[in-house]
Order: structure tokens, then sequence, then C-alpha cells
């Protein structure tokens, strides 16, 4: 049965069509499969209130939900359909008053200063619409700070005030309720990493994703590198999903990292076509496995055919070179060109001339990379072509050239490389 309706009764302030467009539950139609899924409602209900409460709503809550089973049509009765309705309360709305910090340090004096801590607020200006969103924001950011110098066990604790007062908004006085926030910090202890457990993968061999994880056992606890390492887990492109939960260590003040990943397919098909003015029109196939034997290691393969181009490379790259980040590039090619020309041996006469280019050769690459994001490498590539077969109209060049055999090119291409990106897909 598909979504045939959904209302959304008692919002004030938003239109239920604006209410809608948040939620991925949706009415069947022409862009909309009408497909009802019980978790997706739960999390389209939650950002529902989400969306109300970042408009200073902070009341907002759902005060009842109705699921009805009717037919899509009364008189055929041929199929049934699910009509949803909503009723939700916005609540009052509510001003930012501002935030306070008190810390309670464990040693002598605190981590950071409130001075420190208040930089990098989100939520700043006094007397704005109280965005719960910035606030949520603002809570993790300070919690993520304390946890990136291992103080895991810090409790930030916010204590909400509520005042109501009058102010003048468009030249007339208006009661409203303003919320300020004093972030109550308990330090605690530091924590260090006792164990990195890996589990999830079947195909994957552990060291493949363990030298992806740049906080290692015995180091202070350092929520950055902890979410780090997740990217670049990540970004290896074999998993779907990758988690890292942190669990009681084997001691007090140590911790265990479980890095828990869901595979995916690492091998990849593609086929496609094309055409081009000088290379005509032409159809290919790539077939490559970016996980060789769980290794972390990709082989591919790519032909290409056509009247005017063929070709096939084959390639391998090995990204851990000697258990270290040395990243080994190799590929050998071979291409066969036709080559049509409008310079011909007879000045003024029509017609094209014709020879073919074939080529072979190989590359062959080392790179390093250093710091977080940083990648430094060169490329050496070797190629050998020759002109064969040309017609009786080429140019003399054209037969000059085929005359020498076979031609090396030689080059080396050194690069430097910055890729910051927490998601390899974006």
């Amino acid at each position: 049965m598909k979504v045939q309706k959904l209302t959304i009764l008692g919002p004030k302030q938003f239109n239920s069509r604006e209410l809608k467009a948040v939620m991925d539950t949706a009415e069947k139609g022409f862009f909309k499969d009408g497909d009802f899924k019980k978790d997706v409602w739960e999390e389209d209900k939650s950002k529902l209130l989400a969306y109300m409460r970042q408009y200073g709503y902070l009341d907002a809550q759902i005060l009842d939900e109705k699921f009805e089973y009717e037919w899509t049509n009364p008189e055929k009765k041929e199929k049934r359909g699910i009509f949803l309705t909503l009723k939700v309360s916005e609540g009052e709305q509510y001003f930012f008053d501002g935030y306070t910090i008190t810390i309670h340090p464990t040693g002598e004096k605190p981590v950071y200063t409130t001075k420190q801590l208040a930089s990098d607020f989100e939520q700043t200006k006094k007397g704005a619409v109280f965005n719960d969103t910035l606030f949520q924001m603002d809570r993790q950011m300070i919690s993520f700070k304390y946890a990136s110098k291992g103080y895991i066990f810090a409790r930030v604790i916010p204590k909400r005030t509520v005042t109501e007062r009058e102010v003048m908004v468009k030249g007339k006085k208006e009661k409203r309720k303003f919320l300020a926030i004093e972030f109550e910090i308990e330090e605690g202890t530091q924590a260090y990493i006792d164990m990195i457990i890996i589990k999830g993968n079947k195909k994957t061999k552990d060291k493949v994703i363990r030298r992806e994880v740049v906080i290692k056992e015995g180091d202070l606890f350092d929520a950055r590198k902890v979410q780090l390492s997740r990217e670049k887990v990540y970004n290896l492109g074999f998993f779907k999903q990758v988690n890292i939960d942190v669990r009681p260590g084997s001691r007090e003040g140590y911790v265990n990292l479980i890095v828990d990943v869901e595979e995916q397919p690492s091998g990849t098909i593609s086929l496609g076509g094309g055409y081009g003015t000088t290379s005509g029109f032409s159809i290919f196939a790539d077939v490559a496995e970016n996980n060789l034997l769980g290794n972390g290691q990709r082989v591919g393969v790519r032909f290409e055919y056509g009247p005017e181009k063929s070709s096939i490379a084959l390639s391998f790259s090995e990204p851990w070179l000697f258990n270290q980040p040395i990243g080994l590039n190799t590929s050998i090619f071979y291409n066969l060109y036709n080559v049509r020309s409008n310079q011909t041996v007879f000045p003024g006469q029509s017609g094209e001339a014709e020879y073919k280019r074939e080529a072979i050769g190989y590359s062959f690459g080392l790179s390093y990379r250093f710091l977080t994001y940083q990648t430094v490498g060169a490329t050496w590539s070797h190629a050998f072509t020759k002109v064969k077969h040309p017609s009786g109209n080429a140019s003399e060049e054209v037969y000059y050239t085929m005359s020498l055999g076979w031609m090396e090119k030689r080059s080396v291409a050194i690069y430097l490389s910055h890729d910051s990106r927490d998601n390899y897909m974006t």
C-alpha cells in the first residue's frame, strides 16, 4: 500500500506544505513512489520537531498520529492506500539571551578558558530567535574539544533560565520569552586507547583497515583523530558504513575503540560508448577490482574499440607498499589510431590523407602520503610510437616519420596534492 494522503494539523506559524517538505515520507505522485517505511516515519517526526525548534519553538511536540487504511477508489474497491494524519503543536517562541560558562577543572587550571570555548559558538546574537540546532552544535562543540584532548568523560550540563520581558518590535511593545543557557562543565579525567578492535569485515583484511586508523593503541584519546580515522576508512570505498564506538578498556582510564564496518562489493564493471569528431564512434568496457583479495590493491583492465580507435590498458596499484604509506601505480597500454589529415602530397586536391599511429608503453609511479591530507609523488612514462599504412596521398612528412620506425618518448611528472574530503563520493 502507498501513502495516498499526508495531513499535518495544528501548526499556526508554519504551513503544512513547508513541513511536508522536511519529511521523506510523501504522498504517491509523479516524482514520489509513496512507499511507507516505519523507520523513515520515525525519523521524519524527529526532523519535523527539529525544524520547528530551530525557529525558536522549543516546546514543539506531536500530539497525535493516525494511520487509516482506506480504498483509493471507494466505488471500485480495488486498492487500499495509507492515509496519515499528524497533529502538532508549536508552543511559544523563545529568543536567545546568551550563554555563560562555568568550568569545574580537574587540575589546578581548566583545560580551556571560557573565552576559548566562547570563540567557537555558532549562536551568538542576543535577542535573535533561539535556534535549537545551533544550540546542539555548540554543546557538541564543547564536548568535542574536550574529547580531542583526551577528556572523553567530560560532562557538559546546560542549565536553562527563562525570563519574560517586554521589548519594542516595530514600534510596539511585545512580550517575549528569552532563554539563557549556562554551560556547566565538569572536566573529568583523561582516557587512553587500550585496544583497537576491527569487526564486520569478511573479505577485507584487518591490516587494510587498521593502517588507516591514525590513532594508535596507547595514545591519548583524541576525538579529532577518531573522526579522521573513520573518514579515511570510509574513503577506501570498500564499505557501506563505518562506525567507531567507544567501550571501557581492561583497566581504569583506558577505552577500547571498536571499528565496525559493513562491506560492499568492491568490483566494478562499466560499459559505454561515445562519439568524437576525430575518433568517431567507439565502445568501451572498464573492469576493475578495487580490493584485490582483501588487500586493498586495485587491478583493472580497460578496452576501447571503434573504426577509428582501438586501445587496451592494464593497471595495478598498491597504496601501502612494504606496509608504509607509499603508493605504487603501474600500467601498460596499447593504442591504434586511424589519423586523417587535410594535408596531402598534392596541394589543392580534395580528399583526406590517412595513416595509422600505433603506440605501446608503460608507466610507473611512486607516491608518499604525509601529514594528514598531503601526497607527493612522481610518475615515469615510457611510450613507443610509429606510423604505418599511410595512404598514397599522405604528405612526405608522414612517409618520413614512417621510415624512422619506432620512436620513443620518455616523461616524468612530479606532483603534490592535498585531499581533505571527508567523503570520497563528493
